[in-house]
């Protein structure tokens, strides 16, 4: 398979998990140094697709372009790779600026040493399909775009907790014990953890423009760190006109804490 079949392969696999996952896709006019585009929290968020491949347990792919003015990175120009690996058929969504300027990697398994700093993992940036009921334009002030005839739509993959029923008796069952660590499991990150540390004392909903300026991430990286949020149960969230709000869940956050709850008296 030629280059460009590669390229054009990887592309419409993106645009095809985006389109699952309840994006409306725009694609742009002329020489951009995007390939796709959709609109989420009020902005145009950019998307260059990029093919990976399998490299020992992990996947490989350039974050940089080689063309008459050289080899150039994507940093400050694009939100987004939209990455596809053909083996796997899987699409992943990783940002940009977090990402070495020549090649990056996604590993399929922890390391074996326990590393986890520096460590991308595949599975925390895999592009699943939408679960959120409604329609996805209901999402979007559809006037702002309606001179043009160009109506985007941004999607809230809100997932409830997997479990909701309180933790009863000295034991956890396996379902229960698989819904938690999930709740665990995205809090594993420092800066999720600094989010919902700022939540927990904001005392109201907050809106993802404020969220953005305390974190001092950029924010395509601070939405995707609000989306595993989201998507496990910790925070719920709230559309306002073309922004987003967001607060904890509570009955997810009692979930965590039923875990380290001593039953009965001390000896």
């Amino acid at each position: 398979m030629l280059p460009s079949e590669i390229g054009e392969r990887a592309e419409a696999a993106v645009i095809a998990a985006l389109v699952a996952a309840g994006k409306r896709i725009l694609l742009p006019f002329g020489d951009r140094r995007y390939d796709i585009a959709y609109e989420e929290e009020g902005r145009l968020v950019t998307v260059q697709c990029k093919s990976a491949s399998l490299r020992e347990g992990a996947l490989s792919f350039r974050t940089h372009s080689v063309g008459r003015s050289g080899i150039r990175d994507y940093r400050g120009e694009v939100d987004l790779f939209g990455v596809y690996c053909h083996e796997r058929a899987e699409v992943y969504l990783v940002p940009v600026n977090d990402l070495p300027p020549w090649r990056a990697t996604l590993r399929l398994t922890p390391a074996r040493n326990g590393q986890s700093t520096g460590v991308r993992l595949a599975s925390d940036f895999v592009l699943r399909p939408s679960e959120g009921e409604g329609d996805p334009s209901s999402y979007i002030d559809k006037s702002r775009y309606s001179r043009h005839d160009s109506s985007v739509a941004s999607i809230a993959l809100e997932v409830p907790v997997l479990c909701c029923a309180p933790l009863g008796g000295t034991e956890m069952g396996d379902e229960q014990a698989t819904a938690t660590a999930d709740l665990f499991k995205a809090l594993s990150d420092p800066h999720r953890v600094k989010i919902v540390n700022l939540l927990a004392n904001a005392g109201e909903a907050v809106c993802v423009c404020d969220i953005t300026d305390a974190i001092d991430l950029s924010q395509p990286t601070v939405s995707f760190h609000l989306k595993k949020l989201v998507s496990s149960g910790l925070l719920d969230r709230e559309k306002r006109s073309t922004w987003a709000y967001y607060s904890l869940n509570r009955k997810a956050l009692n979930q965590l804490a039923d875990v380290v709850k001593v039953k009965g008296k001390r000896s």
